[in-house]
C-alpha cells in the first residue's frame, strides 16, 4: 500500500525529504510502524509531524524505537492529538534520551493524567530538547507542581507549552520560583488555565525581573 512505498522511499540511501508531516491521515500504530521501519533506514527527515492521528501507546511506542537509535537528523516529533497516554509519553521520552539530535517534542492535546514524577522527570530530562509541548494534557497537580519543580533546574528547554492544565493559584509559588530560578526560559505557554488576577501579575512580575526573559512572552 501506500505506506509502505512511502517507508521504502525513507530508505532510500538519496532521499532527501526534510519534513514529513502526515497529520489527519487516520494512522493507525501498525502505520506508524511502517514508517518508523522507513525512518530507521533515513538520515534527511528533520521534521516528523504525525498529530491527530489515533496512534495509541502502542504507535508512540513504535515510534519511540526507533527514535533512539536514529543516526540522521530527526529533530522535532509531533504526536499531538494522538490518542498517546503517559505510558507512551515516557516510551517517547526515553526515546529522545538517547536520541542525539531531537530537540523538540509535541504531546499536546493527549491525556497524561496518569503521568508520575518519573514520567515527568523523564520528559524534562530528554536529552538535548529545547521546545517541550504538554498543553492541554489534563495534567494532575502533582504532576504539574512536578514539572515546575522540575522546569527551575532544566539546562534545555527554552519553551514549554502547558496550555489548558487547570493550573491555578495552587501552583503560582512554584511558578514564580521556576522562573525566577530557569535563566533562559524564553517561551512559557499558559493560556487556559485557572489563573487568578494575582497570580498572573506575579508570574508576569518575575518574568520582567528576570533579564534574560525579555525575549519571550508569558501567555497568562
Amino acid at each position: 500500500g501506500a505506506l509502505r512505498s512511502l517507508a521504502a522511499v525513507l530508505g532510500e540511501a538519496g532521499c532527501a525529504l526534510e519534513s514529513l508531516g502526515l497529520s489527519f491521515c487516520k494512522l493507525s500504530a501498525k502505520g506508524v510502524a511502517l514508517v518508523a521501519d522507513g525512518l530507521a533506514r533515513n538520515a534527511s527527515v528533520r521534521h516528523l509531524v504525525l498529530s491527530n492521528n489515533p496512534l495509541g501507546d502502542e504507535g508512540a511506542e513504535a515510534l519511540a524505537r526507533v527514535v533512539g537509535g536514529l543516526g540522521g537528523a530527526l529533530e522535532k516529533v509531533d504526536v499531538s492529538y494522538a490518542k498517546v497516554t503517559a505510558s507512551g509519553a515516557e516510551s517517547l521520552g526515553r526515546a529522545c534520551q538517547a536520541s542525539a539530535t531531537v530537540t523538540t517534542v509535541a504531546l499536546g492535546g493527549n491525556d497524561l493524567s496518569g503521568l508520575g514524577d518519573a514520567g515527568v522527570d523523564i520528559l524534562l530530562g530528554a536529552g538535548r530538547l529545547t521546545t517541550l509541548d504538554i498543553g492541554q494534557c489534563n495534567l494532575s497537580p502533582a504532576a504539574v507542581a512536578r514539572v515546575l519543580q522540575g522546569l527551575g533546574d532544566n539546562a534545555s528547554l527554552t519553551a514549554i507549552d502547558l496550555r489548558q492544565n487547570g493550573i491555578g493559584s495552587e501552583a503560582q509559588a512554584a511558578l514564580v520560583a521556576a522562573i525566577a530560578k530557569n535563566g533562559h526560559l524564553d517561551s512559557l505557554e499558559l493560556r487556559g488555565n485557572k489563573a487568578t488576577t494575582e497570580m498572573r501579575e506575579a508570574v508576569e512580575a518575575a518574568w520582567r525581573k528576570n533579564s534574560r526573559k525579555h525575549r519571550g512572552p508569558v501567555f497568562i
